[in-house]
Order: structure tokens, then sequence, then C-alpha cells
């Protein structure tokens, strides 16, 4: 139905709106209101610069100038034709939005990171069911590759490493898994993975041993971790693998201790401000 003849019936049936009302209800329905006159006015910015000056309904005039500021990068979506490695993809995201643009400005800081002549030391946080999720050996490859200097981490995490190091594992479960029964079997869920609560009990039963051997004092938590590690025969292990690491003697300061850079990122395209949407190089 064209615009005029949907305005008159819509008038037929409620009673039109005056003021500040008729305007916003004239731009809903793409039709000017014969009683609301639309004022036209000219912001500072705009003075003697020949530019047109918009204005919003019940707002005033929009500063023209101000807004190419703010929209002034645009959205470059990815282009798998320029995408050949992991890496590309990466630096890609970049010109992304949401989590893909956060993902692209993280990797960049990390590649800023490794390319610093100071190297400066890494902290690794580690939270949620990681080593469950099945990244036990990314993690652990972080510290071998001496990508990481310190690992803060939750006790679950390094827990279930050692769980893992001593040979027992992690099976596919059922989110919607009755756990009534779950808990007759002696099996525990995290979310979606089972662990056996036996094998966990023996874990337990484990690191009190190994405490038992340290002498009697005061120690830390990373002191006992490292402990542990030392007790551990896993090559996999991320506790194993930071106390192997951790022992030896730290360089000093400025000295050369870089890891391998992760492969470079290849930067995301460029749009020219003036460039129709799409058209990036």
């Amino acid at each position: 139905m064209a615009a005029p003849a949907r305005a008159a019936e819509l008038a037929a049936v409620f009673p039109p709106p005056r003021g500040e009302r008729a305007a916003a209800a004239s731009v809903i329905l793409g039709v000017p209101h014969p009683t609301t006159k639309q004022p036209r006015s000219t912001s500072p910015s705009a003075a003697g610069s020949g530019e047109r000056q918009l204005q919003a309904p019940s707002q005033g005039a929009v500063d023209a100038r101000a807004k190419r500021g703010v929209l002034r990068d645009r959205v470059r979506p990815i282009d798998f034709d320029r995408v050949s490695s992991v890496a590309d993809l990466v630096g890609a995201m970049r010109g992304a939005s949401i989590q893909a643009r956060n993902l692209g400005l993280c990797a960049e800081v990390l590649e800023n990171l490794y390319a610093d002549r100071g190297r400066p030391t890494v902290l690794l946080g580690l939270a949620g069911p990681l080593i469950a999720a099945g990244l036990r050996k990314v993690l652990r490859d972080l510290v071998a590759g001496g990508y990481v200097d310190v690992i803060v981490s939750t006790g679950a995490i390094l827990y279930q490493d050692i769980y893992q190091a001593r040979g027992f594992g992690h099976y596919v479960g059922d989110p919607q898994a009755d756990d009534s029964r779950l808990r007759e079997l002696l099996i525990d869920r995290i979310y979606d993975v089972y662990v056996d609560e036996e094998k966990f009990m023996e874990t337990d039963s484990w690191l009190g041993r190994v405490a038992d051997e340290l002498p009697p004092g005061n120690y830390s938590s990373r002191a006992y971790m490292e402990f542990v590690g030392r007790h551990l025969d896993d090559e996999q292990s991320i506790v194993a693998t930071a106390a192997r690491r951790g022992h030896r003697r730290r360089p000093t300061p400025g000295a050369t201790r870089r890891a391998t850079p992760p492969p470079r990122m290849s930067a995301p395209p460029t749009c020219a401000k003036s460039a129709p949407a799409g058209k990036c190089r």
C-alpha cells in the first residue's frame, strides 16, 4: 500500500498527533505532516564550509563533521580468497566485529609481545575446565616452547592435569545425563565430560603421600606444585613440564631467551573512506 494511502487509513482510526509526536509519526510513515514544519539550522562546525547540515527530529542539528569522525573505519569482511593459513585468518579477524575482532586484537598483542627485543615476562592466566575441554597439550606446549614464563591457574586445572598424568582419563558425556545414576556409579560430570570419582580419590591419596615427603616447613603453592611435578612421569603434563623448565636457572634481564615467534599474521584489507561497501584493497 502506498505511504499516503496508509497514512490516511491510520488517520481515520487514530487521532492525528500534534507537535513533536507529529514529527516522529511523519518520520515513521515517511510522509510529511501537514501541521509540522521541519526547521533547519547550521552548526558552528558546518558554518562557512558549504556543508549541508542535517537535523534529527526533536534533537537539533547533527554535527556532520563529528559524525564522519565516528564513522571512520569500516568493518572489513573476512575474505577467504586471501586466507591461506590460520595466521592469515586470525589477522583478518582484526577487521571484523564482536569476538572475531577481539581474537584478532589479542593475537596482535601477542605478536607484538614476542617481537619486543626486551622480551617481557609472559603470565598465562587459566580458569575453567580447560583440561576436560581437551586443551591440555596446547597449554603444555606453550610452556615447553618457552612462550609463557608464569602460570596463574585455578587448582582444578592443575589437579586434572595431575589426574591425567597418573594415567586417568576424561570421557565423552551427556549434559542431560541422570546425575543421580552417575552418583551411584561414582562418576562425576563436568557438563558433557565424565571423570571417574574413584580415580579422583586415588589421586587425592597420591598427592597426600607426595606432600608427606616434604621436610617440615612452610611451602607456597608454587613450591608444592614444583615438588609434585618432579614426581610425575608424563612428558605431556603441564605441571611436570613447568617444573622441569622452572628448575633451570633464569637468564639475566636483557639476555636472549626469545621463543620462536608465532607466524606473522596478514594484515586485514584496508578500505578507502570513499570506497563502496565490499570494495577493499
